[in-house]
């Protein structure tokens, strides 16, 4: 019978986990920033309609400043 002994570095696996927390962590925030600038550019894209084309896809001037004037952080829930 063979047996196999397994020897665990703790503090080495620890420090691999906490790297890979580290760059979970970051892939995050890099997805979140591109997706707030991508956002950003659709607002003020959207600011720039006329209002024959914001009639066109259903907004009024009043909610296109609104939704324009909103900070860049500010994801929609539904793009999360």
């Amino acid at each position: 019978m063979f047996t196999t002994t397994l020897h665990l570095n703790l503090p080495k696996l620890t420090k691999l986990l906490s790297k890979q927390r580290v760059m979970s962590w970051a892939k995050l925030v890099v997805k979140r920033i591109r997706l707030a600038r991508e956002i950003a550019k659709q607002r003020r894209m959207l600011a720039q309609l006329n209002d024959s084309q914001l009639k066109d896809i259903g907004i009024s001037r009043y909610d296109a400043i609104e939704e324009s004037n909103r900070d860049f952080w500010d994801i929609p829930e539904n793009q999360k």
